[in-house]
């Protein structure tokens, strides 16, 4: 299903389900792939759009609002039975929200990431990490509407929640079993090169400077391979700005430091 495909059918023949009480017996698996095929219903489609039809930002917030609370839905449902909804039935909500165009969106996802990183850290029940492909959701859901600061937000935040995590497993008297969970848990919270790539691509068409700078610093002061998607953005805001003499400093840096690309990470994997 592509994205802005209705799927109100589907819906209501989940519906039908439930009032027989039969929901209970779908697969987790068929529920996941559901709640995705309802985000994707509620994601803004540009396509086909022609002058005389020109893209309707109201039937667009319509779509994503209803996708919000269908998804929400499904989850309370589960609920009922049960179910004890996890990392992969969240992920598509918040990036269902991040992709709402309402102003009250970017405050939904960080209520929603905070609480869901607060649950998490205390080991509450039902708790789950926010791992780096559910961050690399929402930030796509921020970038596919144009949102900077909330996509840099995300990225800041995996940085501070995956040191928190780091900090928290060095502490004394832990057991060795919750010393690996947090030290695993903090490195899949870290920005992988895909999530860097689509925030660099995104602040270079912006061509937003600030933060671009920031991601860069950050692998500069810890002495990091910056990734390539990195420095070419930097250098090309730079050279659209007509700064030459710091694009060619940035280019110092990345040949001193050294680059890494997504065919190396791709070799070191497998």
């Amino acid at each position: 299903m592509k994205n802005g495909d209705d799927t109100s059918s589907s819906f209501s023949l989940y519906l039908d389900l439930k009032d027989k009480d039969l929901s209970r017996y779908l697969s987790i698996r068929i529920v996941q792939k559901f709640i995705t095929k309802l985000k994707n219903d509620g994601a803004p489609s540009f396509r086909n759009f022609k002058k005389d039809h020109p893209y309707d930002n109201n039937l667009a917030l319509k779509k994503s609002r209803r996708a919000i609370d269908r998804i929400l839905q499904v989850i309370e449902d589960r609920r009922l039975y049960g179910f004890v909804p996890k990392e992969s039935e969240y992920e598509d909500l918040i990036e269902a929200i991040s992709q709402d165009q309402s102003k009250s969106s970017e405050s939904e996802v960080i209520d929603l990431i905070e609480a869901t990183l607060s649950k998490a850290r205390n080991r509450e029940d039902g708790y789950f990490y926010f791992t780096d492909r559910s961050f690399y959701k929402v930030i796509k859901g921020f970038v596919f509407r144009g949102h900077a600061r909330g996509a840099f937000w995300c990225y800041n935040r995996m940085i501070r929640e995956a040191d928190v995590l780091f900090s928290l497993s060095q502490k004394p008297g832990i057991s060795a079993s919750l010393k690996a969970e947090l030290e695993n848990a903090s490195i899949k919270t870290r920005p992988s090169y895909f999530t860097t790539s689509i925030i660099s691509n995104f602040l270079q068409d912006k061509n937003t400077l600030g933060p671009m700078f920031k991601i860069w610093a950050n692998y500069v002061l810890l002495g990091e391979r910056i990734p390539t998607s990195v420095q070419r953005s930097i250098i090309s805001i730079f050279i659209k700005r007509n700064k030459i003499n710091e694009a060619i400093w940035i280019s110092r840096v990345g040949r001193f430091l050294g680059l890494t690309s997504q065919n190396e990470l791709r070799e070191a994997e497998a």
